[in-house]
């Protein structure tokens, strides 16, 4: 057998040695897959456009000990700003910024208009303060003898509009009265007692037409938490609430109307259908010079219950949207008697681009477009409709009764003094829990899972109050008919003291805010491309170079075990050499 020193010359020696090896040898195959290796990760050194890695290829060793220090910091800084971008990205897609354009009034619906009498119940038809006073000062047992059973019935349902805004020590001893005592409720027992719309409301004017027109074509009557109130442009009980569930509000009022919308396009002023007789519901104007007008009677001398001061000598106004009922989160402003007040109305409206509902869930923009969230009483959604839907589920669940002014089941109980407590306190703040983790940016839920986040597309509305004190001399007289227990009517003329509510909008143009994205795909991928280009010079075909060293040429490389082998023969040879020297 020849040995390496009897060769000729270099090329017999390295066929015989290619000869020699065996390739089936896994040290032999490792060495050869090393080698390969080793040749591809040089090629790609020298050959690629990252910035720093052709000197990790052939320099000495302390030059790339410095380079792969250098190389490795650049890489973390930008790991890390890639991060925090991913992290805004992925935490806060959206952004609320102002819509391009100013939205008219003729795009939004006028403003549901809710107001409320300071007085809740005639004293003509039921005595509120001398029941008050005999409960007060003999006890539940003794007045139940003293006064009828829908006497006690009504004073209870009134008494929870009045306790809330009186004295606290008597609220505390009332309720006292009533634990473990309760009546079988019927709310339609406040709407008889209270006064009635032609008594309230004693002139209607303007929003369509720029004559007077009869208050009880605009006006429906509706019971609040403030007791019965009166209405101006909410929508028809079966285009509010869902079929199957009991709510105390007019049932022919408004005319239903098949075609009314919420979309945000102007109405025309000569549309036919613009009129009482055949509506386009909700209600728009097209200037600020179209205002509802409405003169509101009281008698504050014959009328006002000691007993039950509410809100003193004023009337209430909430604003809101005609899809939602009036409640204590509406904004709500009280109007002093003899007054000419203004109220200017100015729309929140947030508008959201068309792609946010298919790139984002409800969950990351923490909203809702229409159809994603249901609700079990409403049709439509809103902040302040899902809101009151929750309260009624906390009280359901936590008093076993339902308050006499919400959306309930048929055969749900009407909660009564007795469950005031439960109501007013452990319902509430838990309301109050669940609005605030709804509008906290977390995976927090309350208890009750209410989830009422904002619509994306949604409209509040606040108003600027403006008062001037109106002369004494504009007291009028009104005619009424009194019914006495008996049930004779009594007409007579009552010198009523007049408050003159003016409502419009502020302006005839409003900014909208827009939910849009605030880093969309192509965005985050310009600013990671950013980042990598500049702390590591890296592009698209950086990672396009990547793949074919590491995949094209390190496959193909390993495949061609001919050449390989004789690659494992010059290392041999160099190694060698290496320690010759």
């Amino acid at each position: 057998m020849k040995t390496i020193s009897r060769f000729k010359n270099k090329r017999e020696r390295r066929v015989f040695k290619e000869e020699s090896i065996d390739l089936n040898n896994p040290d032999i195959e490792i060495k050869r897959k090393r080698v390969v290796a080793k040749k591809v990760f040089h090629e790609f050194c020298d050959s690629s456009t990252i910035h720093g890695l052709k000197y990790l290829g052939t320099r000495p060793t302390h030059e790339k000990i410095w380079w792969i220090a250098v190389f490795s910091v650049s890489l973390c800084i930008c790991g890390f700003q890639i991060k925090t971008i991913w992290n805004k990205w992925d935490q806060n897609p959206v952004i609320v910024s102002f819509n391009e354009n100013l939205i008219t009034i003729s795009e939004i619906n006028f403003p549901a208009v809710t107001i409320c009498h300071q007085n809740r119940v005639r004293k003509s038809h039921f005595n509120y303060g001398n029941v008050f006073k005999s409960i007060m000062e003999k006890g539940l047992t003794v007045s139940k003898s003293e006064f009828s059973e829908s006497e006690m019935k009504l004073f209870e349902l009134i008494a929870q509009t009045c306790i809330k805004d009186g004295n606290q020590d008597d609220m505390r001893k009332l309720v006292k009265n009533f634990v473990n005592k309760t009546f079988d409720l019927n709310p339609k027992l406040m709407e008889d007692a209270a006064p009635v719309l032609n008594e309230t409301l004693i002139f209607c004017a303007a929003v369509l037409v720029e004559k007077r027109w009869a208050c009880q074509l605009g006006f429906g009557r509706i019971l609040t938490e403030e007791g019965v109130c009166y209405t101006f442009n909410l929508l028809n009980k079966t285009e509010l609430l869902r079929d199957g569930f009991s709510f105390n509000f007019d049932e022919n009022f408004p005319p239903s109307a098949a075609n009314w919308s919420f979309d945000m396009k102007s109405i025309k002023p000569e549309d036919p259908q613009y009129t009482f007789n055949n509506p386009f519901y909700p209600f728009r104007i097209f200037t600020t010079g179209q205002k509802l007008i409405v003169y509101l009677a009281s008698n504050t001398a014959e009328d006002l219950d000691e007993s039950c001061p509410g809100y003193g000598e004023r009337f209430r106004v909430f604003i809101h949207g005609p899809d939602e009922i009036p409640w204590h989160l509406h904004h709500y402003y009280d109007i002093d008697i003899k007054t000419y007040t203004t109220l200017s109305v100015t729309p929140q409206i947030v508008m959201a681009t068309d792609r946010m509902e298919t790139a984002y869930s409800p969950e990351k923009r923490r909203c809702y477009f229409d159809g994603e969230k249901t609700l079990k009483y409403f049709k439509r959604y809103t902040k302040k409709n899902c809101e009151l839907e929750c309260f009624v589920n906390i009280t359901q669940s936590l008093c076993n009764c339902t308050r006499f002014n919400f959306p309930r089941d048929p055969n749900t109980r009407i909660c009564g003094l007795s469950d005031y407590i439960c109501v007013s306190r452990d319902a509430t703040y838990n309301l109050h829990k669940e609005t605030a983790s709804a509008s906290l940016n977390s995976t927090y839920q309350g208890r009750f899972k209410c989830n009422c986040w904002a619509g994306c597309r949604s409209i509040q509305y606040e108003a600027q109050v403006r008062e001037a004190k109106l002369f004494d001399n504009q007291r009028r007289i009104v005619k009424i008919q009194v019914v006495d227990k008996t049930g004779k009517v009594e007409n007579r003329s009552v010198l009523y003291d007049v408050t003159k509510l003016y409502v419009t909008f502020k302006d005839s143009e409003f900014f909208a805010m827009k939910r849009s994205e605030l880093y969309g795909l192509t965005d985050f991928i310009a600013n990671c491309g950013g980042l990598l280009g500049l702390f590591m010079g890296v592009s698209l075909l950086s990672f396009v170079e990547i793949i074919y060293f590491f995949a094209v040429r390190l496959v193909m490389g390993i495949f061609n075990r001919h050449k390989t082998v004789m690659e494992v023969i010059d290392e041999e040879k160099a190694e060698e050499d290496e320690t010759q020297n």
